[in-house]
């Protein structure tokens, strides 16, 4: 569903940086407006900025054993 929502968002951001309009889109189940888009996508980018953040500089993920683990959890 992320990965979706994620290329949605990036499909709305293309139609418009090439000329284009927005039109109402359908993300996560819901028909939303070019504003209720923007408002969406800033919130989703200070949810991830957020997630980040929150491990500091010494991230658990560039562990070079920590997405390994993952693929075969």
């Amino acid at each position: 569903m992320l990965f979706a929502s994620a290329k949605k968002l990036y499909d709305c951001r293309s139609r418009v940086a090439h000329g284009g309009t927005l039109v109402p889109t359908r993300i996560n189940g819901r028909e939303m407006t070019g504003p209720e888009i923007a408002e969406y996508a800033c919130t989703a980018l200070k949810d991830v900025i957020a997630r980040f953040l929150a491990d500091g500089a010494t991230p658990p993920y560039v562990d070079p054993d920590y997405w390994p683990g993952l693929y075969f959890a």
